[in-house]
């Protein structure tokens, strides 16, 4: 945790419903109850308003109450006995309960995700890239790709082509030199347009 800002922890719901998914041989009755309670949620998704305020209002309306239905659930299996707290089972629903309060932040913040599944994806980019860094020669050689690896993931969140940029910026790498800002990637394609009305 970040020891010198304010920080809230949210803890993803993909990994806590992967939790029961394992057990669904042992427990197939429970564990397709819970699984299907995280199928209204994560069907909610889809089709929320991209506004994070309006998001955040839809899944209080939607997903609030599917989120308590799984918690009071797995509250009365321990409750009531028919769960072993030391068996997998009860692991899973002590993984909810020890997670909780960063399990529900996406019904209390808005912006915040369901899950890290998008954020795991783009960790494995760095990783293969780190991976690929035990071949280069030298210090330099990283460097100069872990700054490729940053241009190709900045292309990327602004859905724009990493190789046709790239390929622009090497053949006006003059331009580039003069006019470092204007070809950042989301302006590039505009400086190339004025280049051609040159």
């Amino acid at each position: 945790m970040p020891e010198h800002h304010e920080t809230q922890l949210s803890n993803c719901n993909a990994h806590c419903r992967r939790k029961f998914y394992e057990l669904v041989q042992t427990w197939p009755k429970i564990v397709l109850k819970i699984i299907g309670w995280y199928s209204i949620i994560f069907s909610n998704e889809p089709s929320a308003p991209k506004d994070p305020l309006l998001r955040l209002k839809w899944h209080q309306d939607l997903s609030a109450p599917v989120m308590k239905q799984i918690k009071e659930y797995c509250d009365l299996l321990i409750e009531q006995k028919e769960i072993e707290p030391n068996s997998g089972m009860g692991k899973a629903i002590a993984y909810l309960n020890n997670h909780w309060t960063g399990l529900t932040l996406f019904l209390r913040v808005p912006g915040v995700p369901l899950d890290n599944n998008d954020t795991e994806r783009l960790l494995k980019r760095a990783v293969l890239n780190r991976k690929n860094a035990y071949f280069y020669r030298n210090e330099t050689g990283a460097k100069i790709g872990d700054i490729l690896m940053s241009m190709i993931e900045t292309c990327v969140l602004n859905s724009i082509n990493p190789w046709i940029y790239l390929l622009a910026v090497q053949k006006h790498q003059g331009d580039v030199r003069k006019n470092a800002v204007l070809w950042l990637p989301w302006l590039y394609e505009k400086r190339l347009k004025e280049l051609l009305l040159v």
